[in-house]
């Protein structure tokens, strides 16, 4: 019941998943040209790709929910943690910004 409330949070709510991240990447893509920033472009980079495994998550966790996948905590456990790690290195290089 858990992972189906995070995920309906995450993804059908639309506050915390990988659509808003999505978005926020096109932002800085989209900043990084008009400010002829690199910082900005590989934190866009970054930012999709923690999109990518965001969705990744709902989808697997949507699948252990429904008894198609095995349940595999860890595996969402990981999956989690490895968003947390990139956010941050995004949000680092946003701090180099001048």
């Amino acid at each position: 019941m858990f992972i189906t409330q995070i995920i309906r949070m995450q993804e059908e709510i639309g506050t915390g998943g990988g659509g808003f991240r999505f978005m926020y990447a096109s932002f800085l893509q989209e900043s990084s040209k008009l400010l002829n920033s690199s910082l900005l472009l590989e934190a866009s980079d970054i930012m999709s790709e923690v999109g990518d495994r965001l969705r990744l998550f709902a989808l697997k966790g949507a699948k252990i929910i429904k008894n198609q996948d095995e349940c595999n905590f860890a595996y969402l456990s990981q999956l989690f943690m490895e968003c947390a790690l990139l956010e941050e290195s995004a949000y680092k290089k946003l701090r180099e910004l001048k």
